[in-house]
């Protein structure tokens, strides 16, 4: 039974009423405040006066937009995709035939974002990679709902050779590669003037698969609409070195651009209450930021001379 458009826009502005009222909520029930408190030792994170606020807007939001998804039958939920949901940014990859993997921070309202885009590839195989243990029964209602065709649905380690071989099919994987189970399975990358712990996975399929990697952010507004950006695709084919240099390369690039987003619009993202958990401080006097590691292998260079010559590939590194 689906919630029809004008009494679920109501109820949609009927949440300004519970944001007016959320700075007397206790710290438990309010993901803003809990937010700010983990931030409180991150002076890079941008937290301005709004912040708590506009966190706690962006769940609720969040939220109502997928219930509602999940509320509304086929015919009623691919309407709501064309006539609610704007996107904005590079939109070829999504026509292209080329291996391409859409991938979504935990950010807004993300798994209608993840919807959103597949509506928009309809001669596309679509397979969904998420955590078994938590998003798997509501992705698979969401993508059975929508009546888009979703060649599989993956889970846990197994699910890693089934998303490589639908990529080596020219398929599209959606995957969020800002969580992990296993921290075996991590590296480390700068992240606010912090060292990030960040699964392969993401950087480890475009590259057996030299597919597209195409970042994409799902910000909730008051009207019961969605604006879904495309990032600039991140082209896994154009990266050098051996595939732990290009792994590595790989995923710092796309967490980079997660950080813009973020830096941009930093409410929306649902990490920062665990930020403490799965990053490192960095001394202010060693900051790593995103030029650093390249400053310092330039100044390396520069020190030994023989060095290019021996790993000719560095030269690449640093043009």
């Amino acid at each position: 039974m689906s919630i029809p458009i004008p009494p679920a826009r109501f109820a949609y502005a009927l949440l300004d009423l519970l944001l007016r009222l959320s700075p007397l909520l206790p710290e438990r029930w309010h993901a803003g405040k809990r937010a700010r408190r983990a931030l409180r030792h991150c002076p890079e994170v941008p937290v301005a006066p709004w912040f708590e606020r506009r966190v706690f807007a962006s769940r609720l939001r969040s939220a109502f937009l997928l219930r509602y998804a999940l509320s509304l039958n086929g015919i009623a939920l691919r309407r709501f995709l064309d006539e609610n949901v704007r996107c904005i940014g590079s939109s070829w990859p999504l026509q292209e035939r080329k291996p391409l993997i859409l991938a979504a921070p935990h950010y807004g309202a993300a798994a209608v974002g993840f919807l959103a885009a597949a509506h928009r590839m309809p001669n596309r195989k679509i397979n969904v990679y998420y955590d078994e243990t938590r998003r798997g029964p509501l992705l698979t209602r969401l993508f059975d709902r929508s009546g888009i065709e979703t060649a599989g649905l993956l889970g846990g380690t197994s699910g890693v050779v089934g998303a490589l071989r639908a990529l080596r099919r020219g398929e599209c994987l959606i995957i969020m590669p800002d969580a992990f189970a296993d921290i075996a399975r991590t590296l480390v990358v700068p992240f606010f003037g912090r060292l990030l712990r960040v699964p392969a996975g993401t950087a480890y399929l475009a590259l057996r698969s030299r597919a597209l990697i195409v970042p994409v952010f799902a910000r909730p507004d008051r009207r019961l609409r969605l604006c879904v950006e495309l990032d600039a695709p991140i082209d896994a084919g154009r990266f050098a070195g051996d595939d732990a240099q290009r792994t590595f390369m790989i995923t710092r690039a796309l967490i980079a651009r997660f950080e813009a987003a973020f830096r941009t619009e930093p409410a929306h993202w649902h990490g920062w209450e665990n930020l403490h958990r799965f990053s490192t401080a960095v001394d202010p006097a060693h900051r790593v930021d995103l030029d650093e590691p390249l400053r310092l292998l330039r100044a390396k260079c520069e020190s030994i001379p023989d060095l290019l010559q021996e790993i000719p590939e560095l030269a690449m590194l640093l043009e």
